[in-house]
């Protein structure tokens, strides 16, 4: 496991950087969406059939339009309205063809969850991307999750004794969230002194930390929703890592987080 782990992160990682560095927006766009579409069907499989039929195929078109629309030119204000009058589109037909108005909402709700989910969250590494500065951005932020994921894992199997949230993931340990919260602030750190980044040190080190910590919130929420579906991985679409889902829990809720601080030009 651990060798499909490092096998797939080389491979993957390269690519990775070459579409961020070398490809547009909308190129980092489209994949996005494509990754969002994809994650959104995986969620549908953690729903299962508890809900109902659900109109699975509109949901993952809308998760992949929600992440890609962003990343579009002028024409993204456009896009989101179009979305949005899908999304009220696709709850009129769920309430009318429910025999209930609980079960239209709960089914509603479960088909825009994965769309909210996979979808909204992963849309704000495409809005970074359009912003000046976007490709030094997104490095900074997939190199703090990333490292920080790395560590906390391998450090929870090497030196994890405390439980962190046993009844949401057994496996993950107090140890393992310190180790990764101290590469995160690490990393943070060593990538503002490479690029000559003008925040100090300890401003760098608290920025780290908290793309870190919001980071391991969405690890969390991720192994509550396999846990709940009574599943250890979301999927098999990375080896050796799982589904999508599981390579980018942390991801989903940390760029959110950077996205506003960058907005607010806290940094």
């Amino acid at each position: 496991m651990h060798l499909k782990r490092i096998l797939t992160a080389a491979a993957l990682l390269p690519l990775v950087f070459l579409l961020i560095w070398v490809g547009s927006p909308l190129h980092f766009a489209a994949v996005v969406a494509t990754v969002a579409g994809l994650m959104a069907w995986e969620f549908y499989g953690l729903l299962g059939t508890r809900f109902g039929p659900l109109p699975r195929p509109v949901g993952i078109l809308l998760a992949a339009g929600v992440a890609g629309a962003p990343g579009l030119p002028a024409g993204a204000e456009g896009a989101l309205l179009l979305l949005g009058f899908a999304v009220i589109v696709t709850a009129v037909t769920l309430l009318l063809r429910a025999g209930s108005l609980e079960h239209g909402l709960g089914q509603l709700a479960a088909t825009l969850l994965p769309v909210l989910y996979a979808g909204g969250l992963l849309g704000f590494t495409a809005a970074l991307r359009r912003l000046p500065g976007g490709r030094e951005y997104l490095l900074y932020l997939l190199a703090v999750t990333w490292a920080a994921d790395t560590v906390a894992f391998y450090g929870g199997k090497a030196l994890g004794r405390s439980p962190l949230s046993p009844r949401v993931s057994p496996s993950k340990t107090v140890e393992g969230s310190l180790a990764g919260l101290a590469a995160g602030a690490i990393v943070s750190v060593l990538f503002q002194a490479m690029v000559g980044g003008t925040l100090p040190w300890w401003s760098a080190a608290l920025l780290g930390l908290l793309i870190t910590a919001a980071g391991q919130v969405g690890d969390l929420a991720e192994s509550l929703c396999k846990r709940s579906a009574g599943v250890k991985d979301t999927g098999r679409l990375v080896p050796g890592h799982g589904g999508l889902l599981d390579r980018l829990d942390s991801l989903l809720f940390a760029a959110p987080v950077f996205y506003l601080m960058v907005r607010l030009r806290w940094l």
